[in-house]
Order: structure tokens, then sequence, then C-alpha cells
């Protein structure tokens, strides 16, 4: 029904940056994240200014451990908001899980200069 109702939107807004978005966060919530990916890519080709989607596509990314774009759109997400602690969180975690620890721990050291009590980066410092 839902696969219904999000291709009948498209039929009638087919240049609408939301209804993309909508549906590729339909299909990351369903662990379609090939799928997601695929509707994400078409809301940025619409409007690339919206770093939830880079980081969403960063968050599918990595559950496919594709850590290269994973990395790529975490960064592209920070880029669009410098003060994006959850940017942040999420490329330190990746760099971690691709074994580049320094490269983690300026990310971790990132997100406590933005919030200094952020408990997760001090946790990833003391890995």
């Amino acid at each position: 029904l839902a696969e219904a109702y999000f291709e009948k939107i498209i039929n009638l807004y087919p240049k609408d940056f939301q209804v993309y978005y909508n549906f590729g966060k339909h299909k990351q919530n369903l662990l379609q994240y090939n799928q997601a990916l695929e509707y994400y890519n078409m809301a940025v080709n619409i409007d690339s200014t919206k770093k939830q989607t880079y980081y969403n596509m960063g968050f599918c990314s990595m559950q496919l451990n594709d850590y290269n774009s994973s990395l790529l759109y975490f960064t592209k997400a920070i880029k669009l908001d410098n003060s994006f602690l959850m940017g942040y969180h999420a490329r330190a975690y990746v760099y971690e899980l691709s074994g580049n620890k320094i490269k983690a721990n300026t990310d971790w050291k990132n997100c406590l200069m933005l919030n200094p009590s952020y408990i997760p980066a001090l946790e990833g410092l003391n890995r």
C-alpha cells in the first residue's frame, strides 16, 4: 500500500525533493538500503543542500559495509553544517570500523568541541 502511495505521489510531483526523501526514508526504515540510496540520490539531484539526506545516505552505505561511500556522505553532511554533531559522531564511528583510529579520534574531539559532555565521544576516545 505504501509503495503504491509513493509511486502515485512521485507521478504527481516528479520534481519534489520531499517526495523522494520520504520514499528513501521509508525504504531505509524497511532496511532496504540499496533502494533507499536510489531515492536519496534522486532527492539530492533536486536539492543538494540538505544535510540529513547525506547523513541518511551515509547510514545506508555503512549498513551495506560500503565505508568509503559512507565517509563521503557523512563528510558532505558536515560540509553543509560544520556544527552537525551526529555527522561527526557517525563519521568517527565509520573511521573506527575501517581501522582509522587517528581520524576517528579527530572526529570524537570535534564532537566534544560541540558538546563537551558528549558521552559517546568520551567513550570513543577511551577505546
